[in-house]
């Protein structure tokens, strides 16, 4: 077959391939971009090729081969892109090609004619195009184990093709004078550009084919997954266990390593970190309360709309300084919302190893709203439970949990003698100052009682009204001289402050303490701690008593 036949069937290969990249549409934007691009400009620099006697032959042959190298390099970054997404592609090389392209073609045109070593210049170029885009696949396999076989043998075949053309013109096999002339080496260059360029598009379609089952195995997938987390969260109301979930989830659906969750703390108006989890090792003193509109979260959090940035163009310096020294390559940070508008929102850092694929917002989104319910039911079931638990008046707990508590406490205690005691305290003379000063006065004291008992007793001490203007203590791993100890400085701290009752009664009160012994009954236990009280009661009040 003649030069100007396989030409032509090149062409049309090449028209064919250019239809079928502005049809297909079941890939990501950029890539079908580049592949838009690189069918273009082989289409174009063919065509030039072909009609090269009706153009200037110099500025056909310059431009044509040109279009025809951009259009290799723009194959070669399709490819890529088509197997990692996220691939950025530099400037460098395309402009040192372009700087040794025309250096070669200045160089055999105008210094020193030879049309054959401006062929073997072109070819090895085309070779170096094909040889990066087989290292990007065999690294890709290497540290991943994927990589698309069909773009590895094709960018080996082109690599060896090229080649073998730069060898047979440099052996003189065919000598090269006129493009159209018959010889072996023009009728291999045209034949093997067919060859690469319709592997290279039954590689992309049938990828693209494949692509449209993937994604509608992924939008299966991704549903499964939100149903998953709704029901795997529908058991649990604990908040330990539902982070843990989510932690889960966002590991498996997005493929994150590293995260944190943040949350409306109402008293404040701020957003605290709730939760977080952290492979990539980040400074966690980074991680401070934020405010909507405040950095990425705050953002996301005000727009109501996932939010994502390159780590280069986060505005906190000290931020982006310490993420980028451990790979993080970008954030994300998407709302959580519950029924009362959007509560919190979810932060994520992506590393170099996790930025693969491109995120998909709708579904980061759903998440955050799922989040949101299942968080929201679990902070309901949890004041419900403490309404159940506590005194309305005081927030301490009521008579029937610390009841349950002090059960608990003494089995506690006969497994492991494990000691603890309990104290019963009674504010002195409270009849008067409800009799004199009112109710309302009286509901000032006791809650002023209560917020002192939370100060001075320890996190582990348990508090509870009794009754009335009592309350019981327990005491958890204290003897009865520790106990005693406790009860006093609570004593003395009531003494001493200043009495919110508007008649200007100070408080007191009379405490009776008592340690568990092996083989007492919860009734017997109470009842030591009432007797103590009445002795420290009927000596004087403001005082303390140890049974």
């Amino acid at each position: 077959m003649d030069s100007f036949s396989l030409l032509f069937a090149l062409v049309l290969v090449l028209s064919v391939n250019t239809f079928f990249s502005f049809s297909i549409t079941s890939m990501e934007a950029m890539t079908a971009l580049r592949w838009r691009f690189s069918s273009v400009f082989l289409l174009l620099g063919s065509l030039l090729l072909l009609l090269q006697n009706r153009v200037p032959p110099l500025l056909s042959i310059f431009i044509s081969n040109y279009l025809i190298l951009l259009g290799f390099l723009l194959q070669m970054r399709t490819a890529m892109l088509f197997e990692k997404p996220r691939e950025k592609a530099g400037l460098l090389f395309p402009i040192l090609l372009t700087l040794f392209y025309g250096a070669v073609f200045f160089i055999f045109t105008y210094i020193h004619f030879n049309t054959s070593l401006r062929i073997i210049g072109l070819s090895l170029l085309i070779t170096v195009i094909f040889i990066y885009g087989t290292l990007f696949f065999r690294d890709q396999r290497t540290r991943s184990g994927r990589g698309n076989i069909n773009f590895f043998g094709l960018f080996i075949f082109s690599g060896v093709v090229y080649f073998v053309r730069s060898l047979l013109t440099a052996l003189g096999i065919g000598s090269v004078q006129f493009l159209m002339e018959r010889n072996i080496v023009t009728s291999f260059s045209f034949l093997s550009t067919i060859i690469v360029c319709l592997l290279f598009n039954l590689s992309l379609i049938n990828g693209a084919l494949r692509r449209k089952t993937d994604i509608a195995m992924e939008e299966k997938s991704k549903l499964q997954q939100l149903f998953g987390f709704l029901n795997n969260t529908a058991r649990y109301l604990d908040m330990t266990t539902l982070y843990e979930t989510i932690e889960n989830t966002l590991r498996q659906s997005l493929g994150v390593r590293s995260a944190a969750i943040f949350m409306l703390d109402e008293t404040t108006g701020t957003y605290k970190l709730t939760y977080d989890f952290n492979d990539l090792d980040l400074p966690r003193g980074l991680l401070g309360d934020i405010k909507s509109g405040e950095g990425l979260s705050g953002a996301a959090i005000e727009m109501n709309r996932v939010m994502e940035t390159d780590i280069d163009s986060y505005p906190i310096d000290r931020i982006r300084e310490a993420y980028k020294k451990k790979g993080v390559t970008r954030l994300v940070s998407a709302p959580v919302k519950t029924s009362e508008g959007v509560t919190g929102a979810i932060s994520i850092a992506y590393s170099r190893r996790d930025d693969t694929t491109v995120l998909d917002k709708d579904f980061l989104y759903h998440l955050g709203e799922l989040i949101g319910l299942v968080l929201e039911n679990a902070s309901l079931y949890d004041k419900t439970i403490l309404l159940a638990h506590t005194d309305p008046l005081t927030g301490l707990l009521n008579r029937r949990k610390m009841t349950e508590s002090l059960c608990n406490e003494m089995k506690r205690a006969e497994r492991g003698g494990h000691p603890f005691s309990v104290a019963i305290a009674d504010l002195d003379d409270f009849k008067e100052i409800n009799d004199r000063c009112g109710h309302n006065s009286g509901d000032e004291v006791l809650m002023n009682t209560a917020r002192i008992f939370r100060e001075v007793c320890r996190e582990t001490d348990l508090i509870c009204r009794w009754g009335g203007e009592e309350f019981l203590f327990l005491f958890i791993d204290s003897p009865g001289e520790k106990a005693a100890g406790i009860a006093d400085r609570i004593r003395q701290r009531i003494k001493e402050t200043k009495s919110p009752c508007e008649c200007g009664i100070g408080a007191t009160i009379s405490v009776g303490v008592t340690e568990y012994k092996a083989d007492l009954t919860l009734e017997q236990l109470i009842n030591r701690a009432d007797e103590a009280l009445y002795r420290a009661k009927s000596r004087g009040k403001d005082r303390i008593e140890l049974y």
